[in-house]
């Protein structure tokens, strides 16, 4: 579980920074769920809406975006949080999650299937609903939302 030690990693080096309260909790609370999910491809994860997929239209550097779409296909389909490891780098991601199976429109793009690390994954409406809140896509401040939802 290599990409997860990294992940952990980076998240444990980032608490060594001087933050405030608030964000020392959200980066404790992040490492606590961080979890490493294989990613399969979408077709295989539901070849049901195959159709409706392909005229989605996914981009690259459109994660949020992308992911948000793909829920809007089943109410059953999960938003999901977390990173993805570029050239050893945890970059903030969202992909999409379907009875337990991940998948990512987004890094299908790129011809990849390397397993991500899952944060928090959100029914359908709720990703919509709070991706919709933020013209620029889910930020940290979301992450810290979500968080404290969890907890209430």
């Amino acid at each position: 579980m290599r990409k997860l030690a990294d992940i952990q990693q980076y998240l444990k080096a980032v608490l060594q920074l001087h933050f405030g309260e608030k964000q020392q909790a959200y980066f404790q609370w992040q490492l606590a769920n961080s979890v490493v999910v294989p990613i399969v491809p979408t077709a295989e994860v539901i070849p049901h809406l195959a159709r409706r997929l392909g005229r989605l239209s996914p981009q690259i550097k459109l994660c949020y975006a992308n992911a948000v779409k793909v829920c809007k296909l089943d109410p059953e389909i999960q938003y999901v949080l977390g990173y993805v490891d570029l050239y050893s780098i945890p970059i903030d991601h969202a992909w999409n999650s379907y009875r337990g199976k991940h998948f990512d429109v987004t890094q299908e793009l790129l011809d990849s299937h390397d397993e991500h690390t899952a944060i928090i994954s959100l029914p359908a409406a709720e990703g919509i609903q709070l991706f919709n809140t933020h013209i620029n896509g889910v930020t940290p401040l979301m992450f810290e939302a979500w968080r404290e939802r969890a907890q209430s």
